[in-house]
């Protein structure tokens, strides 16, 4: 049972040295070539944008591209890949992979770097069968600086004080009160120049009038009044007075009663007329 034990650390080496290139898997027959991480010292500012380039010697054929980190406990953890590889959980979006133009080259990027991303990177290259392979470049390291790095610029001007902006309202409000004076200005002359215009116009026109008593055109008058429509009550009109007239009599005979004579009135007769009776069926007229 000892000799396993001891067979175990030469199995291991020699599986390790099975996945270094050109190392018992048909070296001079190898399909992959060299590949290269560049640069190898990368410093970027927190929240912009981190980019490697893995690029081969040649281009290659039926492989897959992965990109790893190297954890401080000295592990690898896969990062991205080309193609991409859907199947692995939880995995972090802001890793890209991209291709470039010419299949050697490709772009490596983390979007808005952390302070945590600082640490070590390298690609590795899986080529696939018939001539199954392994290829791993040299490491980077990325640093990740605390802000921005600010460039010499110029000075950009300070914001505007309350000051200021009290001043500039200041001046906003006395321009409209002005406006509004001039406005009211330029309406009272307005009013002015209309009224003079007008009483130059009746003046001019009262001048230009006839004297009175001469002949003049026909003139218009507009006479206003009050019409009462309401009924009033007829009051009858004084009789008119009575004025005496020459009065003349007439001998009126007058038939008596039977057995009675008649009697005559004479107007000429010194007894005067006889007072009318009752019993006279007829009476005396003036003529």
């Amino acid at each position: 049972m000892g000799t396993p034990r001891a067979l175990w650390p030469l199995v291991w080496a020699v599986l390790q040295l099975g996945w270094q290139p050109g190392w018992l898997l048909d070296a001079p027959s190898r399909p992959w070539s060299p590949l290269t991480f560049s640069p190898a010292r990368l410093t970027v500012p927190e929240g912009a944008n981190a980019t490697f380039t893995c690029s081969f010697s040649s281009k290659p054929e039926h492989f897959v591209l992965n990109w790893y980190r190297m954890s401080p406990s000295n592990q690898t953890d896969k990062l991205a890949a080309f193609p991409e590889d859907r199947s692995q959980p939880g995995r972090d979006r802001r890793f890209h992979v991209t291709p470039l133009p010419g299949g050697r080259r490709f772009h490596m990027s983390i979007m808005a770097a952390q302070r945590n991303d600082s640490g070590v990177y390298f690609c590795g290259a899986i080529y696939l069968p018939p001539k199954t392979q392994i290829n791993e470049s040299r490491p980077a390291e990325l640093t990740v600086t605390e802000g921005v790095l600010e460039l010499p610029t110029e000075r950009p001007s300070p914001p505007p004080r309350p000051e200021g902006q009290l001043q500039g309202l200041v001046t906003g409000i006395t321009s409209a009160l002005l406006g509004v004076l001039l406005l009211l200005l330029l309406t009272w002359v307005l009013a002015a120049v209309f009224l003079w215009v007008t009483r130059e116009g009746c003046a001019r026109r009262s001048e230009d009038q006839p004297p009175e008593g001469s002949p003049a055109g026909p003139a218009c008058t507009v006479d206003y009044g009050e019409l009462d429509f309401q009924w009033r009550e007829e009051t009858p009109d004084p009789p008119a007075p009575c004025v005496p007239e020459q009065t003349e009599y007439a001998t009126i005979v007058f038939p008596g009663r039977p057995g009675s004579p008649g009697r005559r009135a004479s107007a000429d007769s010194p007894q005067g007329p006889r007072p009318l009776r009752t019993e006279d069926g007829h009476c005396s007229w003036p003529l």
